[in-house]
């Protein structure tokens, strides 16, 4: 016999060909090929079986928390290389509902290092409007794209491990967003990663990062800011903050046209020594009283 390319092929002993009887020898061979042909075919499946390329794992509720799934997709490593999953697709039922799944997802005895989630895992309408909490595994090492755009129900987001942050519009337009918890660790480019985030009070974090184009904008409750770590500010970054007062970055060395245009409640900035401020970058800011140049220590 002989297996391959989707095809099996027994062959038959000459006596048999030419029509005549099987001996005993020639009858133990064609049993012999049929065993080995079924031990082939299930090592074949349990080949197909080793190759699955994702999996659910789900969280079960409790006094604090309704029940949620998330779906994971393995990644591809090397043999040396510890085995890590991305989050590709999040599942609720209940309003209010935490997603902390922690730093590894385990399945069929392997435990999975999470360094990942899809910029549409959290798309559903579903997720949208019944998650109140993300808590991003630490090991998560990229954030890019809108993965948290228009969640309506979220309130709270936290990032707590070495992450870096990509692509526009990360949590834009999560009306109810209230908290941001962001380590010094998390660096990158916030490109309209909290624009429209209309509850936002406060962003006083010292992650590594740059307020880059419509970063905060329109976030209409937005008063406080106070980023140790934010090195610059880029066009509309705080464009339409009308509520805005205060914003001390004491390392920023850059500040581009029209960063807090129509901030008509900021008075006071302050700012490293070398920064360079562009023409128009507090345009119809009125109520600006006091720009300080200087470090802090």
């Amino acid at each position: 016999w002989q297996r391959g390319g989707g095809a099996t092929l027994l062959f038959l002993p000459p006596s048999l060909r030419s029509g005549g009887k099987m001996n005993h020898i020639e009858k133990c061979t064609i049993v012999a090929s049929i065993v080995l042909f079924i031990i082939v075919s299930m090592m074949s499946i349990e080949a197909t079986d080793a190759e699955t390329t994702s999996f659910t794992v789900e969280y079960p509720g409790d006094d604090t928390n309704p029940t949620y799934s998330i779906v994971y997709t393995i990644n591809e490593t090397s043999a040396d290389e510890d085995p890590t999953v991305s989050i590709s697709e999040i599942n609720v039922v209940d309003e209010k509902t935490r997603i902390n799944p922690g730093k590894t997802a385990h399945y069929n005895g392997i435990d999975y290092t999470i360094t990942g989630i899809d910029d549409d895992a959290f798309s559903s309408e579903e997720v949208k409007k019944n998650v109140r909490r993300v808590d991003v595994p630490t090991t998560v090492t990229e954030l890019s794209g809108p993965i948290f755009e228009n969640m309506t129900g979220l309130e709270y987001l936290s990032i707590l491990g070495k992450t870096t942050i990509n692509g526009q519009g990360l949590a834009r337009n999560c009306n109810s967003l209230t908290t941001i918890n962001m380590s010094a660790m998390v660096n990158g480019t916030l490109d309209s990663s909290f624009e429209g985030c209309k509850s936002l009070a406060t962003f006083d974090k010292p992650a590594k990062v740059v307020f880059g184009n419509n970063a905060f904008k329109d976030c209409t409750s937005l008063t406080t800011v106070i980023a140790s770590g934010c090195t610059s500010i880029l066009s509309n970054a705080f464009s339409g903050c009308s509520d805005l007062s205060t914003v001390t970055v004491a390392k920023c060395t850059s500040i581009t046209s029209n960063a807090f245009n129509g901030c008509a409640s900021l008075s006071y900035v302050k700012v490293a020594q070398d920064c360079n401020i562009a023409t128009n970058s507090f345009h119809d800011c009125d109520s600006l009283e006091l720009v300080t140049i200087g470090s802090v220590n």
